[in-house]
């Protein structure tokens, strides 16, 4: 069983031929029905041997999943009540893991789409969205801590306290609202209790990377807790990328990807007073400090002594208060939090172009809010959750060129005020196996952008506010119609608000022969999605297998898109093309997600310890989007995706191989050369296997070994920023 279910989720790639733009590409776009199903049902071939494994072992005891989360209605379920498909990622995936950044965390143990960048800029998307980048006040994949909105990448989280991920995939604006359209990425926090325990530890890798950190929790007294860490690392040099063909390589003669250099401080803390059994408050901090961390841009253009190298400064802070209690029949939450991110670019003065020469760039984001929640347990079988969100938004921008005169950013100020109200039912029928979820949220968003004057150019923004409302209904189905074996399905709606500069924004590119000049719309509509899924899972005390087919169809999605008109030529006599954001007619995709766990040790018991593997893969269909003038692939979201782990652990050993696979993408092709003009380009795929090591000692030492890209592989999750070659590093944790 084993190797057949690792056979028959290998990735494959889809020859189909479709037009974008007038040019031939082997994209997906158009769906062949007999290969469509012929491969859903290869997908599916690990459920049918599942079922027949069930029916080999008779009387082995089978249960369901014991494990709640939280994500998929705002407050702790059963996962096997879940309608909706959640990746988890546990303690033991980040222990055995080697990130970076969080970003490094996430993308190596769920299938998921990023775009990523030197330094922790990133971004993170599921089910066929585009990733987005930078510190997103919009996205389309709503990013949590401990249920707290966090306008950040996911780079600038702090990893050394975190207890569990929780990836929700598919729409949550019946319950979250805004930019949930793609699904939500939750990171829980430790909340110790009992005695006082911790960790220290100090490490050192590649590329003159230094790291340390501490962990402390516990009670101390009945009624008081805490949790406090610290993780820091410096990379003193610059990496190397992997080992790639002859074009990929050579930036200025060598392997090495200059200005790749940063320091960061992470920390949060939390101090707990519990006032009863029925309530408690929590106090919580984060923050993420990065100095001089290094911006290199794009290769190519370090090659052609192009590059337009810059350092940023960048501090994140946010927290929040939360009460819950019980009163009766009801559990009852509030928070108050807030957010703010506070970022600085400087531009070298050795700049090859001379408007970034000297530039400096000061972007101030600045988030507050509050949340109100009612879980109310009715009846044994029916619950109803209520509540109330709201929460305001500013962002602001200042750019100075090198003699310090303010000059426009490309995009206007601007604030935002959300409310919302949702209600959600849950319901369990005949003893537990048929669970039912009706629910929707009704959502009041008010934007206004501030006036904006570009100089030197030939557009200006006079500033406006615009209102809107929209409501989101979602519904959900589970029914265990034997012991072991589940159906889940859901359906739901989505939206997203045209952001600042997509409304108002203003930007050049420069390519080999041209100009791109983008400008804003403030005719924009929100974008809307629907979403439908069904799968099938089977669960027994070894074993875990799920397949689940989804969906989405969005209306009015905003891309970007040339006008077929020009602005005068300037001094160069380079041809000005006039870009702008319009609402599309729609964007579709589909594909199949495939989970496995299969404890190996429990069905092999001549293995000694324990030997686990797991299984998460994405295989995407359809992403595209449809135009008036025709079809294009939806950029940097990867066919086939996924992570293969196997797990193996004895008397304190424990090591994990991990084979990341990541599918053919399509972008944009901007790589500085003679032809630097933005064509379409389909991003190779790649493997990259990582294999970590530890062994602790004794209660208190453990040594660990994290070898990671082990073929150093030449690859990148944005073309012309490639990312380490192979690299490893050890460490020295101390419990105590």
């Amino acid at each position: 069983m084993p190797e057949q279910a690792f056979l028959l989720t290998l990735p494959c790639h889809l020859g189909s031929f479709s037009q974008v733009n007038g040019k031939k590409m082997s994209i997906s776009s158009k769906i062949d029905s007999f290969s469509f199903w012929r491969r859903l049902g290869l997908a599916s071939l690990p459920l049918s041997l599942a079922g027949t494994m069930a029916a080999q072992e008779g009387d082995r005891p089978v249960v369901d999943l014991p494990a709640q989360v939280v994500t998929a209605h705002r407050t702790p379920v059963e996962a096997s009540r879940v309608a909706q498909s959640v990746d988890i990622v546990t303690a033991d995936d980040i222990e055995l893991t080697h990130a970076t950044f969080g970003t490094d965390l996430l993308k190596s143990t769920s299938s998921v789409d990023v775009i990523q960048y030197p330094g922790g800029t990133s971004g993170v998307s599921v089910r066929g969205f585009r990733p987005q980048y930078g510190n997103e006040t919009n996205p389309r994949v709503l990013l949590l801590i401990d249920g707290r909105p966090v306008s950040t990448s996911l780079g600038n989280l702090p990893t050394s306290n975190i207890e569990r991920i929780e990836v929700l995939k598919g729409p949550a604006s019946a319950l979250y609202g805004a930019s949930a359209m793609g699904g939500v990425i939750n990171v829980i926090t430790r909340k110790s209790t009992g005695e006082l325990s911790g960790s220290a530890f100090v490490g050192y890798g590649s590329y003159e990377t230094y790291e340390a950190g501490l962990r402390l929790g516990g009670g101390l007294t009945e009624q008081l807790d805490f949790d406090f860490s610290l993780d820091w690392i410096d990379r003193g040099d610059d990496y190397q990328f992997g080992d790639g063909d002859a074009y990929e390589t050579g930036a200025n003669g060598s392997g090495t990807y200059e200005n790749t250099e940063f320091s960061r401080l992470n920390g949060s803390a939390r101090l707990g007073y519990r006032f009863n059994d029925d309530w408690k408050l929590n106090v919580n901090y984060d923050f993420s400090d990065q100095d001089d961390t290094g911006m290199p841009g794009p290769l190519s253009e370090q090659k052609f002594d192009a590059a337009d190298p810059s350092t940023r400064d960048f501090l994140r802070q946010g927290g929040s208060v939360d009460l819950t209690g019980q009163v009766e029949d009801h559990r009852l939450t509030g928070q108050l939090y807030f957010n703010d991110m506070d970022g600085l670019q400087v531009y070298s003065p050795d700049a090859a172009s001379s408007y970034y020469r000297g530039r400096r760039t000061d972007t101030d984001i600045q988030e507050w809010g509050a949340q109100l929640q009612d879980f109310w347990s009715f009846t044994e079988q029916n619950d109803l959750l209520l509540g109330f969100d709201f929460m305001n938004q500013e962002e602001a921008h200042v750019a100075r060129d090198s003699s310090g005169a303010v000059v426009s950013y490309y995009v206007p100020n601007y604030s935002r005020d959300k409310y919302g109200l949702y209600a959600e039912s849950l319901n369990r029928y005949l003893d537990d196996t048929l669970i039912l979820n009706l629910g929707g949220r009704y959502d009041w968003i008010s934007t206004t952008v501030e006036a904006s004057d570009y100089e030197q150019t030939s557009y200006q923004y006079a500033g406006g506010t615009d209102d809107f409302d929209q409501f989101s209904p979602r519904a959900g189905i589970v029914w265990k119609f034997t012991p072991g074996w589940r159906l889940h399905g859901s359906v739901g709606t989505a939206f997203i608000a045209p952001d600042a500069r997509e409304v108002a924004g203003y930007y050049e590119s420069e390519y080999s022969s041209y100009y791109r000049v983008s400008r804003g719309n403030e005719n924009l509509d929100p974008e809307t999605s629907v979403t439908w899924d069904a799968g099938l899972e089977y669960a027994n005390t070894f074993l875990t297998l799920d397949a689940t087919f989804f969906h989405t169809k969005v209306d009015d999605r905003i891309v970007n898109v040339d006008t077929g008109e020009t602005e005068p030529a300037g001094s160069d006599g380079k041809e000005r093309r006039l870009y702008t954001y319009v609402n599309a007619e729609s964007q579709k995709m589909q594909g199949v997600e495939l989970t496995s766990r299969f404890s190996i040790d429990s069905l092999v018991d001549a293995i000694p310890g324990t030997l686990d593997f797991t299984a998460n893969l994405t295989w995407m269909d359809e992403a595209t989007v449809y135009l008036e003038a025709g079809t294009e692939p939806v950029k940097n979201v990867a066919e086939w995706k996924g992570n293969l782990a196997l797990d193996y652990g004895i008397r304190g050993f424990s090591t994990r191989f991990n084979a990341r696979y990541n599918g053919n993408r399509w972008d944009k092709d901007y790589t500085y050369d003679d032809n630097y003009g933005g064509d379409w380009y389909e991003y190779p795929s790649y493997w990259v296997f990582d294999w970590s090591f530890a062994y602790r000692i004794d209660e208190h030492h453990k040594v660990s070994l994290y070898l990671n890209n082990l073929s150093d592989a030449y690859y990148y999750e944005k073309l012309d920023y490639p990312l380490e070659g192979r690299n490893a590093s050890v460490r020295y944790t101390y419990s105590y």
